[in-house]
């Protein structure tokens, strides 16, 4: 017999850990990752914009430019973003100012702004301003999506759309029979090692939570009706797998510059399951 009052309990732990991750995504910001703005290493107006790039390491794609003689005045108004490859060719003198891209201004984005909307809405990876009001106070590069918080908005995520795959299987196929009949033999043995845990802790009828990501991945095609959901979701299998493991294992990612496309098919993954239990739930 089911120990209703256990269930009780479950139901009100996992309202409570969805309230923790959406707490987590909501508090991590471009506040967490940025370089400050008393760390810049920055160009004055009037240098010529070659000698700027040759005294500076090649690790920086781009340099602020500050209205001033002296490049360490934190309190000099910026001008704009030098940027290396963007320097007319074989001009030895044009100044740094001539060449700023004063763009980056007005693209600023907002200090408060979440690490998650700022991956996804990512097209091609510049040096770009953080902005509290009017001034600038930060900025950020490709390399600083490789810092814990970023690493950490996105575990959040994934736990989350984990969560929604076990919630979709379970609505899909509530008998694990149905599991067994559609595993990867490659998986067979992952998913009765699960299955044994689950019975070992009394899971109440919910043994998708004892069962490897993997083989939550690999029974998630089964639960959609259409061929191109089911089809989409198989393909990008591979790759959500390994950003789950990158990011959980702490490992560098491969190339960060693939991250906001891997975040946006996240994303879709979540937005799939969820309107598939919301037909399932509708049939019943």
């Amino acid at each position: 017999m089911v120990d209703q009052s256990l269930i009780n309990r479950r139901s009100r732990g996992d309202d409570r850990h969805i309230s923790d991750l959406k707490s987590v995504q909501g508090q991590l910001t471009l506040s967490h990752i940025m370089t400050p703005r008393e760390h810049f290493i920055c160009c004055g107006a009037d240098e010529p914009a070659q000698g700027v790039m040759e005294r500076v390491s090649e690790v920086f794609d781009a340099v602020p430019v500050v209205e001033s003689s002296d490049p360490t005045d934190i309190a000099a108004p910026i001008l704009g973003l030098l940027h290396r490859d963007r320097i007319p060719f074989r001009n030895s003198t044009i100044r740094a100012a001539d060449c700023a891209d004063t763009s980056a201004l007005k693209t600023a984005h907002p200090l408060d702004r979440n690490l998650l909307v700022y991956i996804n809405g990512l097209n091609g990876h510049p040096v770009e301003f953080v902005a509290s009001g009017s001034e600038i106070v930060g900025l950020v590069t490709p390399y600083d999506l490789e810092r814990l918080p970023v690493r950490t908005a996105l575990f959040a995520q994934i736990i989350d759309v984990e969560r929604l795959m076990g919630d979709l299987i379970n609505a899909r196929f509530p008998d694990t029979a149905a599991w067994e009949e559609r595993i990867s033999k490659r998986l067979s043995g992952k998913l009765q090692t699960g299955l044994k845990r689950a019975i070992k802790n009394e899971s109440v009828g919910q043994p998708i939570l004892s069962v490897d990501f993997a083989v939550k991945l690999d029974l998630l095609p089964h639960c959609f009706e259409g061929p191109h959901d089911a089809t989409w979701v198989g393909k990008e299998s591979d790759e959500i797998r390994e950003l789950r493991n990158v990011v959980a294992h702490g490992a560098p990612f491969a190339n960060v510059t693939q991250l906001p496309d891997q975040l946006r098919n996240l994303l879709r993954l979540r937005g799939l399951i969820s309107k598939r239990i919301s037909e399932l739930r509708g049939q019943s």
